[in-house]
C-alpha cells in the first residue's frame, strides 16, 4: 500500500493555506489514532496505524473550503485569516462548490493514494457507522473514534464530544436524531471494546493534552 509521508500530508495544508486551527486539530486526531492502532496491533489486531495517522490527518485538510465566512474564531483558536488563506479559500469554494470536504479530499488522493482516499471516505460516513456497523475496518474504527475523542486540538470524554455536537449542531441532530443515536451507541462500543482489548482506561488519551 502506497501511502504519503507525514509531511507530505502537513504539506497539503501548506499548499492550500489552510488555517492553522484546522492543522492543529488533525495532528491531534493523528496523534490519537496512531497511539490505539499501535496499542491494537501490540494485541494482534490487524490494524495498518500509518493508515489510520494518515487518514486522521487529512480527514479535515478541506473542511475550510465548506465554511460560508472564514473568520476569527477564538473559540477554536482559529486566528484572523490571512489574505493567502482568504484567497485559497475563494478559489477552492469556487472550483468544488457545493462539495462536502471528503469528496474534496477523495478526488485528491484517490488517483495516488486509493485506499487512503477511501478510508477518509468511509470513516467520515456517519449512516456507515450507525447502519452498517459490520462493514467497518478497524481502521475506520480507530481514525472514527479518535476524531470523536478531539474537540479543536484538545482530548475530551466521549461525553463532552457528544454535548458539544448537541450544543453546535443541535437543530440538524434533532432532524436525525435516530441517525445520531444509533452512531452514538455504536461508538460507545467501540470505545469499550477497544480499550477492553488494549487494557487501559479511555481517560488515558487525556494525557495527551500534557504535550500541548
Amino acid at each position: 500500500m502506497k501511502l504519503p509521508s507525514y509531511q507530505e500530508c502537513v504539506g497539503f495544508f501548506e499548499k492550500c493555506h489552510v488555517p492553522i486551527n484546522f492543522l492543529a486539530h488533525c495532528k491531534r486526531v493523528a496523534q490519537i489514532g496512531r497511539f490505539i492502532a499501535e496499542e491494537l496491533s501490540k494485541k494482534g489486531v490487524p490494524i495498518n496505524p500509518d493508515l489510520v495517522e494518515r487518514a486522521g490527518l487529512l480527514h479535515d485538510l478541506f473542511k475550510f473550503v465548506t465554511l460560508d465566512e472564514l473568520k476569527e474564531q477564538p473559540q477554536f483558536k482559529a486566528p484572523k485569516p490571512t489574505a493567502e488563506e482568504i484567497a485559497s479559500w475563494k478559489r477552492l469554494k469556487k472550483k468544488y462548490k457545493g462539495m462536502h470536504e471528503v469528496e474534496i479530499t477523495y478526488l485528491l488522493l484517490k488517483d495516488f493514494y486509493p485506499e487512503l482516499a477511501q478510508l477518509i471516505v468511509d470513516g467520515s460516513d456517519h449512516k456507515r457507522a450507525a447502519f452498517s456497523p459490520e462493514k467497518r475496518t478497524w481502521e475506520e474504527r480507530v481514525q472514527h473514534y479518535a476524531d470523536w475523542r478531539v474537540l479543536g486540538d484538545t482530548v475530551v470524554t466521549f461525553q463532552k464530544r457528544i454535548e458539544d455536537a448537541l450544543k453546535r449542531y443541535g437543530e440538524t441532530l434533532f432532524r436525525n436524531k435516530d441517525l445520531f443515536r444509533k452512531e452514538t451507541e455504536q461508538m460507545q462500543k467501540d470505545e469499550k471494546e477497544i480499550f477492553s482489548i488494549i487494557g487501559l482506561s479511555p481517560d488515558l488519551l487525556l494525557k495527551f493534552n500534557e504535550n500541548k
